[in-house]
This record gives C-alpha cells, structure tokens and sequence, in this order.
C-alpha cells in the first residue's frame, strides 16, 4: 500500500548530530573532546546540548524525521515513526540512542532528511543551524529562530466540523467525510516521505469516483492543496514547493 519516497539516508540519533551540524563546530568538538580544561570541558557540553536542541526543534518543524523500535522488542517489531508531537514529550538519550516518556520507551533511534521539508531551505545541505564559535548566546539563539520559521511544514487540526490543512501559513479547510479521509492520508504518508496508491485512497474514502481530484469537486480549498498534490503510475503524494521530483 505504501511505497518509501524518495529513499533518504537514516542515522543514528548520535551520528545524526554529525551529520546534521555545522562542520566547524563538530571539528571543535573533536579537537576538545578530551580537553582537561575545566571551562572547556563546561563550554563542550553547552555546545553540544544547543545541538541537539537544534536537531530536536527540527524535528518538531517536520524537516527531520526520527524512528525507532517500541520495547519490549518482540520478533514482530518494526521501525516506526516517531511523530513531531511525541518528540516533544520524550526524555532523550542523544548518547545511547534512546528515549522514554512513561511507560513507552523507544531504542535505536535513527533520523533523516524529510523529503517534504528539507529542500525548502533554499539549497542548503545537511547542515542544520549550529552555534557559531564565535556567536553569542543570544546570536545563536536568534538565528536558529529565523531558520526554523523558514523551514515549512504540513499540519492538521480539527475546528468544529472541518479538518483544516496548514502548509506554511496557508490554511485550507475540508468538511466533507470523504474529503477528509483523503487529505489525512495524504498528509500521513508525505510526512513520512512516502505515497499512497490513488486506488487506495479512493478505497478508504469509499468514494465510486474514479480520480482523488474529483471527491474534492466544488470544494474551494483543493485548488489551493492541489498546487502540493503530486500523481506518478497510480501513486499520490504532497510535496512542497522546491522539493526534487520528476513526476507530474
């Protein structure tokens, strides 16, 4: 039913911050990780916790993806996303990988890129925003805020009757049953940098149109969603503006 798309490289959650920091502060760190230097040593971990509070608050803006195995681990576990909302709540251990809040405790955290979000960053690479070594506090601090605001995301909520779409600062809302069985769907998988067969879809929705587009006839919010909504060999998708794709 779900096919992955595209295929991103997947970290662990250690070597995540490697990959997803700013080079020279990661080359600080090599070169004064067994500094014996009291305010060194004080000044290492600052610094290394404003980087994984870096990579944390990306992951809450949806340009990072984590998963993970739920344990107890059984022989039918698999690796699952870990959704923005429940990031938040969760005591990490960016050292071992791990993570807990109440009885749910998480292992082998990995992360990468999100398809739908990253390449909004106006052709930046991996990095994610770090402190510069010669910024203050506050410098760093802004910067990673302005950063992050530039880094979009796809949101749902309810209000009364409607499930209302936020794509950046575009909100659209949708009424019908149907309509917002589709538009959840999409939501999910593109989030999680996968697509969905329409016939699926249109299966879950239990629509007898023969096209996703046409469930959405005469409501005025799917001209504006339809600009994300992508098709490719039977499969359906949302995808940002920017983000690399062939398909039509």
């Amino acid at each position: 039913m779900f096919e992955i798309f595209p295929p991103t490289p997947s970290y662990p959650l250690d070597e995540a911050l490697r990959v997803f920091g700013d080079p020279e502060l990661i080359a600080w760190f090599d070169e004064n990780k067994h500094s014996q230097d009291e305010a060194t040593r004080d000044l290492w971990h600052r610094r290394r916790l404003d980087l994984e509070r870096s990579l944390s608050r990306q992951i809450r803006r949806g340009a990072l993806i984590a998963t993970a195995f739920e344990t107890p681990l059984t022989i039918q576990s698999v690796r699952q996303s870990i959704s923005p909302d429940i990031w938040e709540l969760l005591d990490v251990d960016f050292e071992h990988c791990t993570a807990i809040v109440g009885a749910l405790q998480l292992e082998k955290i990995q992360i990468q890129k999100s398809p739908i979000a990253w390449a909004i960053l106006n052709g930046s690479e991996n990095q994610l925003p770090a402190k510069s070594l010669d910024s203050t506090d506050d410098d760093q601090s802004a910067s990673l805020e302005q950063q992050e605001i530039d880094v979009p995301s796809i949101e749902l909520r309810e209000e009364y009757d409607a499930l209302i779409v936020t794509i950046g600062s575009e909100e659209m809302p949708f009424n019908g049953a149907k309509q917002q069985i589709i538009v959840r769907k999409l939501v999910e998988v593109s989030q999680n940098g996968q697509r969905i067969r329409g016939e699926d879809l249109l299966k879950a929705a239990r629509s007898t149109a023969d096209s996703v587009p046409k469930v959405f006839r005469g409501n005025s919010s799917w001209p504006r969603l339809e600009r994300f909504y992508r098709t490719h060999q039977g499969w359906c998708w949302l995808e940002l503006p920017n983000t690399a794709s062939d398909a039509t």
